[in-house]
C-alpha cells in the first residue's frame, strides 16, 4: 500500500515555463517525463493523496477586492494545470495563496511599515500544512510530506520550507504519526536552451517528525510564548468596522496558550504525569479549537488588505507574527499529545472530566507510564518519586475503609478506599518542579484493591497550574 503522501509545490507564475525532460528518483522507482513543471514527474512517482500549490497573489492583476485577487489566482493555476499538466491535474489539487511583495502588473504590493512579510507567508503555509498533515495521519501511523521548491520565488521558497517542518512536526505530535520529510529541487533550466534540456530532480532535505520530539515543541513553545509579545494579528491601520473582531481573536488565542499550552509544557519537560493526567482530564482546549482561532486571524489578516487604482497599491494593513501562530497550534497539538499519553497509561477508562479524575485518581504504577510516553528524558525523576510515595506507605495496612494502620506516619495523607479530603497546603515552585509535580504538601493518596492512587488535594491543582505557568520563564532562565 502506498504511503500517504502530502506533495507541496511552491510556484512563481509558469506562464512562462518551457518544458523540459524531468528525471527523478525515490529508492527503487524512477520516473522520466517531458513536462514543464517538476511537480508533475514528482506527482507520477510519489502518487500523493493530494497536492497543494503555494503560489503568490501576485500571480493576478490588481483589480476588485483582495479575495477577488486571490480567487483569480487559483482559476488562473486550475486552468495552467488542466492545460499543461496530466497527473496533477487527474489528481486531488488545492492552490494555497500566499502574500507575495513587490511591484508587479504595474502596481505595489507589500505590507505596512512595522509588519513582517516573512513571517505572514510562513503562517499562512504553517496553517495550510498543519490541518492538511493532520487530515492526512488521523488513521495513518506513517505519512510523508514531500516539498518541491523548484520554482519558488522571493523569500517564499524559505518560508515554505521552514514553515513545513513545524507543520511536520506539530502535526506528528497531534495524531502520534511518523511523518517523513522530503524536499527536492531540479537543477536550472539552462538560458537559452534551444533543445529540451534533461533535468534531474534532486533531494535536497531528508528528515522525519514523530512524537518523541515533544521536549523540543515545548521548549520552543516556551521560548516564543514568553520572550515574544504574545500570539496577535498586528495591525497598522484599524478600520474601525473591524477593530472588534482582533480583541476576540487574541484573547482567545492567548488563553489557549496561557491556560492550556504553557503547562502542558512545562509539565512535559519537567516530567510531571500527575500534573499530565490533570490536563489531560480537563480537556478544555482541542485542535479544532486551534485551528479555529488562526483560520479567525488568517480572515482578518485578508480582510485588512487595500487595493488602490491611483496609484496602483495592494497594501496588507495587518500582518500574521509567526511565533503567535506556531505557539496556538503548538498548544493543541502539546495538549493532545499529553491527553494520549494518559489515555495510553491508563487505558480507554481515562475521563474526560476533572471530577472523575479526582475520584479515581493517578495509580502509582501509572504514573511512569505516562511520564515515558509524555518522551521527556526527566521521566526517571517521575519513576522515582512514586517509588518514594509506594515506600513511605508499605507499613500502611487496610482493615476497612478510613485511615490505615500504618507502621510509620506518612508524609502524604492516606486513607483505605476512599481519599483523606485533606485541604491544600501552598504547594513550593522549587520543590513541585524538583519531585516531578508530587510535592506531598500538594498531593494525598488512597489504598484499594488495584492499589495506591494519588491525586492533588483540594483547590491544589488551581496552584499548581497557575506555578506550571510562572514555571515557564523560570526554565526559560535557567536553560
Amino acid at each position: 500500500m502506498a504511503l500517504p503522501t502530502l506533495l507541496v509545490g511552491v510556484w512563481g507564475d509558469p506562464g512562462g515555463w518551457r518544458e523540459a525532460e524531468y528525471r527523478v528518483r525515490l529508492g527503487d522507482e524512477a520516473v522520466e517525463k517531458r513536462s514543464k513543471t517538476s511537480l508533475e514527474p514528482l506527482a507520477e512517482l510519489l502518487r500523493p493523496s493530494k497536492t497543494l500549490i503555494i503560489a503568490s497573489d501576485t500571480l493576478a492583476e490588481p483589480r476588485g477586492s483582495y479575495e477577488k485577487i486571490r480567487q483569480a489566482v487559483v482559476e488562473k493555476l486550475y486552468d495552467w494545470v488542466s492545460g499543461n499538466t496530466d497527473t496533477l491535474k487527474s489528481g486531488k489539487l488545492s492552490i494555497v495563496v500566499a502574500p507575495n511583495v513587490g511591484f508587479y502588473h504595474g502596481c505595489r504590493w507589500g505590507f505596512e511599515a512595522g509588519l513582517d512579510p516573512f513571517d505572514t507567508i510562513k503562517s499562512v503555509v504553517l496553517v495550510r500544512l498543519y490541518e492538511e498533515l493532520v487530515d492526512l495521519t488521523m488513521e495513518a501511523p506513517r505519512a510523508r510530506l514531500v516539498l518541491d521548491t523548484t520554482h519558488g520565488v522571493n523569500y517564499m521558497t524559505v518560508a515554505s520550507f521552514e514553515a513545513a517542518l513545524d507543520a511536520a512536526r506539530l502535526a506528528a505530535l497531534t495524531t502520534g504519526a511518523t511523518i517523513d520529510i522530503l524536499v527536492y529541487n531540479s537543477e536550472p533550466y539552462p538560458r537559452g536552451a534551444s533543445d529540451t534540456p534533461i533535468l534531474e530532480i534532486h533531494a535536497v532535505y531528508t528528515g522525519a517528525a514523530d512524537p518523541t520530539a515533544a521536549v523540543e515543541t515545548a521548549a520552543h513553545l516556551i521560548h516564543r510564548s514568553v520572550t515574544r509579545s504574545g500570539v496577535r494579528v498586528k495591525v497598522v491601520g484599524s478600520p474601525e468596522k473591524l477593530a472588534p473582531l482582533l480583541g476576540p481573536i487574541n484573547t482567545d488565542a492567548r488563553l489557549l496558550v496561557e491556560d492550556g499550552g504553557v503547562p502542558a509544557a512545562v509539565a512535559i519537560l519537567y516530567a510531571m504525569p500527575l500534573a499530565a493526567a490533570y490536563l489531560a482530564a480537563e480537556c478544555s482546549y482541542d485542535v479544532d479549537y486551534a485551528v479555529e482561532v488562526v483560520r479567525d486571524a488568517l480572515d482578518a489578516f485578508h480582510a485588512y488588505t487595500v487595493v488602490e487604482e491611483s496609484p496602483c497599491r495592494v497594501t496588507h494593513q495587518a500582518g500574521l507574527e509567526y511565533s503567535g501562530v506556531y505557539a496556538v497550534l503548538a498548544s493543541a497539538a502539546l495538549l493532545r499529545h499529553v491527553r494520549r499519553a494518559y489515555i495510553r497509561a491508563i487505558g480507554d477508562e481515562a475521563p474526560c472530566r476533572l471530577e472523575d479524575l479526582e475520584d479515581r485518581g493517578v495509580y502509582l504504577d501509572e504514573l511512569p507510564e505516562i511520564a515515558a510516553r509524555l518522551y521527556t528524558p526527566s521521566s526517571i525523576f517521575a519513576s522515582k518519586e512514586a517509588w518514594s510515595i509506594s515506600s513511605q506507605l508499605e507499613g500502611c495496612k487496610c482493615s476497612g475503609a478510613g485511615r490505615p494502620q500504618c507502621s510509620s506516619e506518612p508524609q502524604v495523607p492516606v486513607y483505605c478506599e476512599d481519599w483523606p479530603g485533606e485541604q491544600c497546603k501552598t504547594p513550593d515552585l522549587r520543590n513541585l518542579l524538583a519531585h516531578a509535580g508530587l510535592e506531598w504538601n500538594a498531593i494525598e493518596a488512597t489504598i484499594d484493591q488495584s492499589g495506591v492512587a494519588v491525586r492533588y488535594r483540594e483547590g491544589c491543582w488551581e496552584q499548581v497550574k497557575k506555578l506550571l505557568k510562572s514555571a515557564a520563564r523560570a526554565w526559560l532562565t535557567s536553560a
